[in-house]
Parts: structure tokens; sequence; C-alpha cells
């Protein structure tokens, strides 16, 4: 991944990021697609298990709230 490589990036990095998940899982529910994208958002949650800022906590809060029911 791009900061394990060139280190810890920045707040702004990670809200940006934050926001581009949201808005892709956002889609996806608004289209009914769960089903599809369950196993690879989740494993975006997974992999930032390690980065800072809050980054992951945020992304297992959408993923949760998008997934957790289904």
């Amino acid at each position: 991944m791009f900061s394990y490589t060139y280190g810890d990036i920045n707040e702004a990095f990670y809200s940006s990021m934050e926001g581009m998940y949201g808005k892709a899982v956002a889609w996806i529910v608004k289209y009914g697609i769960q089903e599809i994208f369950k196993a690879r958002c989740e494993k975006i949650v997974s992999d930032t298990a390690d980065m800072g800022w809050g980054f992951h906590d945020v992304l297992a809060d959408i993923f949760s709230s998008a997934f957790a029911h289904r």
C-alpha cells in the first residue's frame, strides 16, 4: 500500500479516501448489489487495520452500516 511504502499521510488524504469509500458503498446499497461487493468492501476494511488517523474505524463503520444486516 501507498502509506506503507511512502510513510504516513496527512489527514486530508484519509478523509478523501473515507469519502470515496462511503460514496462507493452508498452506490452499492442504492442499487442493491451488496452481495456482489461485500467481500471486496470487507477486504478494504481489513487491509486498513494498521493505518492511522482513525481511518480503519471510519471504514469499518461505513461497512457495518451497509452490510451488517445482510
